[in-house]
């Protein structure tokens, strides 16, 4: 990813696209090729990562790997493709300015921590097509008000959510290992 573009500093990506060397929406540089399906892991991790505040990711993107955006300090917004089926471990980790997160509703998996440390993050509503959220996947979001679990969740790992805020879990049905994976987290539903 450019640090700058025409002598500006890249503090948002509009489109994650393009290693063709077609411009892209709005930045008019190519980052990756269209035809994959993955974001390779640490694809933006020490690109001056601490410059991003939007990331807007194509359609077509399936899969989000480990560590992509991880400490991207001043990312605050993320909007996801209605492809998307899985997120990587640490992917979104120490994101600290991000509020609010919406899941496409194609998504099946978080894995392990992939949004630890969003101490801003305050409110995550799963669509009903997850159905695995994995240890420390949402630990040490300390402003994280609010989650849906939807009926259909089969796995919620080891403190999936420890060291929460929440104040208000709404499960469709609480799975049978609740209180160890809420651990330290002050859920009160």
């Amino acid at each position: 990813m450019p640090n700058y573009i025409e002598g500006l500093p890249v503090k948002e990506l509009d489109s994650l696209n393009g290693l063709s060397g077609q411009p892209t929406d709005g930045l008019g540089t190519s980052i990756w090729d269209t035809s994959i399906t993955t974001l390779p892991s640490e694809a933006v991790y020490g690109r001056d990562q601490n410059t991003i505040t939007k990331v807007v990711i194509s359609d077509g993107i399936e899969y989000i790997g480990g560590n992509v955006f991880w400490r991207s300090l001043a990312l605050e917004e993320i909007q996801f493709p209605s492809s998307l089926k899985g997120i990587g471990e640490r992917t979104f980790e120490d994101c600290k300015l991000l509020k609010n997160i919406k899941f496409p509703k194609s998504i099946t998996e978080i894995k392990y921590g992939a949004f630890s440390g969003c101490a801003s993050l305050e409110h995550v509503d799963f669509p009903e097509s997850i159905n695995s959220i994995d240890s420390s996947a949402f630990g040490y979001c300390t402003a994280l008000k609010e989650v849906y679990i939807p009926s259909n969740v089969e796995y919620i790992g080891y403190r999936a959510f420890t060291h929460a805020e929440v104040v208000n879990c709404n499960f469709a049905e609480k799975p049978e290992d609740w209180q160890e994976n809420w651990v330290n987290a002050r859920c009160y539903s």
